[in-house]
């Protein structure tokens, strides 16, 4: 988790983890959910990361791709102090999805990305980091790169979250 963090982020980056509650739900069914902004030299102390590995026994635990300003209160594009990622979330046919970017890179179509997770058996998610991107242009690359490769529609947002590896 640390390195993966770290590959992401600055140590003073104020990054947005969310805690969605595995059982717990609002009356309107939705889950317990609670976005939480601290730097990120924090959350990747010792004791950072046993208060995620405590966290995680109820909860899951996911990281939002942009780091947001100071004083942040809600994991929206205003808050966001800049785009630093363009990013996909493969969940359905992620195998097949893996071995297209990948001959993709070779083919030198894209970059290789910054990153990939398997978040689960057959599911991964792809970041890219990116320096000089208005968000605006951001999500029309993740737009773009989730049509290329039938990926979920609904994680272009610039605010996404996706999960921290090893939680």
């Amino acid at each position: 988790a640390v390195q993966y963090l770290n590959a992401l982020f600055n140590p003073t980056d104020i990054v947005c983890l969310t805690f969605i509650h595995g059982t717990k739900t609002y009356a309107s069914g939705g889950a317990v959910t609670e976005n939480v902004f601290l730097p990120l030299s924090e959350v990747i102390t010792d004791a950072g990361i046993k208060r995620l590995t405590e966290r995680n026994k109820a909860e899951h635990i996911y990281i939002s791709m942009a780091p947001f300003k100071a004083g942040s209160k809600n994991r929206t594009k205003v808050n966001i102090a800049e785009a630093r990622h363009v990013f996909i979330e493969a969940d359905e046919n992620g195998d097949a999805v893996l071995a297209a970017v990948r001959a993709d890179v070779v083919e030198g179509i894209i970059p290789a990305p910054t990153t990939i997770v398997q978040s689960s058996p057959h599911k991964y998610h792809f970041i890219w980091n990116v320096t000089g991107f208005t968000i605006p242009e951001q999500e029309a690359m993740n737009r773009t790169l989730q049509q290329k490769y039938g990926t979920d529609p609904q994680t272009v947002d610039a605010a996404r979250v996706l999960r921290i590896p090893g939680f």
